[in-house]
């Protein structure tokens, strides 16, 4: 089990599993629409299919052999599950009581984003990602981080006005 949840606490990969609920997909086809390299998709499509949320199916068109991915039939009935199980979550879900609770959720997602960040920095050191695939992800990480650091400047602004008042 905690295979597949390391599959899925990638944002690509969530991506993938995203879009082949919607529909099967060649590699071209999520490529294009991931604005990923091949090799940066091969990657997270072998860890989609090793733990079994993924199939890849191979057949023949044109006399030429091609490749397709599709959801697997448990992954889809995962999917839908845990989708009904956010949006009830989403729907009655509590606001953080207080600011504070608000500044700890925030600096939880600060350290996990800064985790990936050095996790992402030790694979282009390892030549594992491409120079392209470590500036396309890095620079949705810092996009991240600039959003949280937004979010604890307006909370932290609040509360210094709170407290003037």
């Amino acid at each position: 089990m905690l295979e597949i949840f390391k599959a899925l606490s990638n944002p690509y990969r969530l991506q993938i599993v995203e879009l082949l609920y919607e529909q099967e997909r060649r590699p071209d086809e999520l490529e294009t629409e991931l604005e990923m390299t091949r090799g940066g998709l091969e990657r997270h499509l072998k860890q989609l299919v090793d733990c079994g949320l993924v199939e890849k199916i191979s057949f023949i068109e044109t006399g030429r052999a091609k490749v397709k991915y599709v959801l697997s039939g448990e992954a889809r009935e995962f999917y839908e599950k845990a989708r009904t199980l956010v949006e009830k979550f989403l729907r009655e879900k509590k606001t953080p009581q207080s600011r504070k609770e608000q500044l700890r959720i925030l600096e939880t997602r600060l350290n996990t984003l800064y985790e990936s960040i050095e996790e992402i920095n030790r694979l282009h050191k390892d030549s594992q990602i491409t120079e392209k695939e470590y500036i396309t992800v890095k620079e949705g990480y810092l996009r991240e981080l600039i959003e949280i650091e937004k979010e604890m400047s307006l909370l932290l602004q609040s509360v210094s006005g709170d407290t003037l008042r």
